[in-house]
């Protein structure tokens, strides 16, 4: 039950790190990646923000399972996938209704978006423990 809690605690701080720290302002990559949610252009940034927090996933799966089990691929590309379809899905919605961080429906999407991702978090938690 301990090593479950652990993992999920990575996890967490693993998705705070990828979101919102700054090693994203490296290289232009955190601001290509807010244009493309705010403005829903460049979705490949999108997907490239989403393997970012694959990586990051990716690499504490790894501590719990060897870097060479496939499990460690699995996680990387479930969060890629789903990270960047949540935040496309937002991006969607902002363009859609002309939203900005002034409206109160940015911040109920951006509620719905982390409520999200703590739900991929979840999932992958058991996912991680199952193969530790």
């Amino acid at each position: 039950m301990l090593t479950l809690f652990f993992i999920l605690t990575l996890l967490v701080i693993g998705h705070f790190v990828a979101d919102f720290c700054d090693f994203m302002y490296l290289g232009g990559i955190y601001r290509r990646i807010l244009k493309a949610k705010l403005e829903y252009k460049g979705l490949y940034w999108l997907y490239v923000h989403g393997l970012v927090n694959g990586i990051c996933y990716g690499l504490i799966a790894a501590l719990f399972v060897t870097i060479t089990s496939p499990i460690v691929l699995v996680v990387i590309c479930i969060e890629t996938i789903l990270h960047g379809g949540i935040d496309h899905l937002k991006s969607f919605y902002y363009h859609k209704n002309s939203i900005s961080y002034t409206d109160k429906g940015y911040w109920v999407a951006l509620g719905i978006d982390q409520m999200l991702h703590y739900f991929t978090i979840i999932g992958l938690t058991y996912l991680i423990y199952a193969f530790a």
